[in-house]
């Protein structure tokens, strides 16, 4: 991807109506998680660094990315270090353990996503806890999971089976985008039937007053997620920790 490609999806990250929305369900999700004071919090592939900001008013951040340029460019931030590293194998060498670790649309890019977070959970403190994002059912699939090299979509029951089949626990667990979710999936499935011209278009971010219509809709999920369990949405997200009994 060339340069510019990246200078776009940091825009894209700050402005964009579903980026600035997830975050602020996610902040409000993580605040009912009631973590420690200054807790310690692990970013696994960080992208440009877009959530770096609302993730330090939890606590302490270390950012780790796979893609260089994506890398640096979350370092210019001057936010949080951002180290080199890939799930499952590719994981720098960390000198600590983590009050939370943070996924946000990653394991689907892994072939080896049990493997991935069965890595992340030796990382954690005891308590600790795993907060992951994932694209929603394989009847979405459409050209942007191929644009962006998805290896799949999950529903509730695949990502269920995926975090007790790797020993781990489930505390919470829901769909989200639900507002949304009718016109978001009219569109991913039209484009089924008729792909757009030119890659990467899901990057165009939209005008201001859409946009802004957009993210107040999606945004005032932040009142219902993590307190309520959404029965469909184009997103999944998970708490996840590990069992005392093997802690």
């Amino acid at each position: 991807m060339e340069s510019y490609t990246y200078q776009l999806m940091r825009e894209f990250e700050d402005k964009h109506w579903w980026f600035v929305a997830r975050r602020n369900i996610l902040k409000s999700l993580l605040s009912t998680l009631h973590l420690p004071e200054r807790a310690s919090i692990l970013e696994v592939g960080a992208g440009t660094g877009g959530n770096i900001d609302f993730l330090k008013k939890f606590g302490d951040v270390i950012c780790v990315e796979s893609d260089e340029q994506a890398a640096q460019l979350a370092r210019e931030r001057k936010m949080a270090p951002v180290i080199s590293g890939e799930l499952p194998n590719g994981m720098p060498a960390l000198d600590q353990h983590f009050d939370l670790i943070v996924l946000f649309d990653v394991i689907e890019h892994i072939e080896e996503d049990g493997e991935s977070l069965r890595v992340l959970a030796r990382l954690l403190k005891p308590g600790g806890r795993i907060v992951l994002t994932v694209p929603a059912f394989a009847f979405l699939w459409s050209q942007h999971d191929d644009e962006n090299h998805h290896k799949r979509r999950y529903n509730r029951r695949s990502l269920v089976r995926l975090v007790k089949t790797n020993g781990l626990s489930l505390g919470y667990i829901s769909y989200f985008n639900f507002w949304l979710f009718p016109l978001v999936a009219s569109i991913r499935i039209i484009r089924k039937v008729f792909p757009y011209k030119g890659s990467w278009q899901d990057m165009k971010k939209p005008k201001a007053l859409p946009n802004k219509i957009l993210r107040s809709i999606f945004s005032s999920e932040r009142h219902l997620v993590g307190k309520r369990r959404l029965p469909f949405g184009i997103s999944l997200v998970a708490v996840i920790s590990v069992p005392d009994s093997i802690g």
